[in-house]
């Protein structure tokens, strides 16, 4: 053997036993990197991309940099009602959807949106939700479908009516109110007080209220300020209208040709107890921002109850009886459900 030969040979054997003594990583030749694409409607800014980059980061640390996400805020992929289109189709890999921009393709999921449940926080509706999914074959079927797969589920903080001009006091005065609403609950509750509900993304609800084409909208504080719409509303009308679900969903496609020891990460650092922490720093934002308009911005705040509230409560149970019909078969008692539900809200009361 030349001389040469035996100098890298022993170069080889000192480095060997370098890596040894001292534990230092050698990268393996199938150390794959994936490069993933997560869609939102909400600014980068908000507390609900915040929280999510912090579980992005948690990936890709556990990982070892194999799996790299990277976040489309602000609608900047996908739009607040094209989400879910681009989940199903792969063109994002990851989402955040709000289901209510979806009428009638989450049924069982949207249950909880059902007006005047008596839910009042983050935490509790998601609570609600979690035991509803760990019982409920048709919640788990209604939430992973063949193109997609559900991370995380939790619900955002109350929502309640908002208006510019006109005070909300009582159910007469919700006639003929031009409201943003989102689909399903919102939507047909506005119908049965008497408003006239108006489907429309966030982003569009400020210069739809500054011009006129809105009287107001049903929404929540947190989202309130993502938009900067107190400067547009005054008056809040703090009836526990309703919660909407989230879900953070990844294609499915995308999810069963990770590695198993990714999938098995993700999974770990996604589920319930990432929902939980989700929902709290939706409810810390919408308790923050709260005091912060009413103390700061000039909102004056209405509250609903007694004999008053007795009007609103009529319609509500009305347009729960017709989910109950609509959606009660042989293979799901629709009424037995919300009826748990209601069970479960009480249980987490002041979660």
């Amino acid at each position: 053997m030349c001389k040469t030969w035996k100098r890298i040979s022993l170069f080889g054997a000192v480095f060997l036993v370098f890596v040894l003594a001292f534990g230092v990583s050698v990268p393996k030749a199938d150390a794959a990197q994936f490069n993933l694409s997560f869609a939102a409607h909400d600014p980068a800014t908000t507390s609900q991309m915040r929280a999510h980059q912090v579980w992005i980061d948690r990936i890709r640390e556990r990982t070892g940099g194999r799996v790299e996400i990277t976040m489309f805020a602000g609608g900047s992929l996908a739009g607040p009602m094209a989400v879910l289109d681009s989940v199903k189709s792969g063109a994002a890999d990851i989402v955040w959807v709000f289901t209510t921009f979806y009428p009638g393709q989450f049924p069982i999921a949207d249950a909880v949106s059902l007006p005047l449940l008596g839910v009042e926080t983050t935490t509790q509706g998601t609570q609600a939700l979690w035991d509803l999914y760990e019982t409920t074959p048709a919640l788990r079927a209604d939430l992973n479908r063949d193109n997609f797969k559900m991370l995380m589920l939790y619900t955002n903080p109350r929502n309640f009516i908002t208006t510019s001009k006109k005070p909300v006091r009582t159910v007469d005065d919700m006639r003929g109110l031009k409201l943003r609403a989102p689909a399903g609950t919102a939507t047909e509750m506005v119908k049965a007080w008497g408003g006239v509900p108006i489907l429309m993304g966030p982003g569009d609800i400020y210069q739809a209220v500054e011009k006129g084409v809105l009287d107001g909208f049903v929404f929540e504080y947190s989202g309130i300020d993502n938009f900067k719409l107190w400067e547009v509303a005054k008056f809040y009308t703090e009836i526990p209208f309703y919660v909407g679900p989230f879900l953070t969903l990844i294609n499915k496609s995308t999810f069963d040709k990770l590695p198993t020891d990714v999938q098995k990460i993700i999974e770990e650092e996604s589920g319930r107890a990432m929902s939980m922490t989700l929902a709290a720093a939706f409810q810390k934002s919408a308790d923050e921002v709260r005091t912060m308009i009413m103390t700061q911005k000039g909102g004056t705040a209405i509250e609903i109850s007694g004999a008053t509230r007795d009007g609103f409560v009529k319609a509500a149970d009305a347009v729960t009886a017709d989910w109950i019909a609509k959606n009660n078969s042989a293979s799901f008692d629709a009424r037995a459900y919300v009826n748990r539900l209601r069970e479960l809200v009480a249980k987490y009361a002041g979660s």
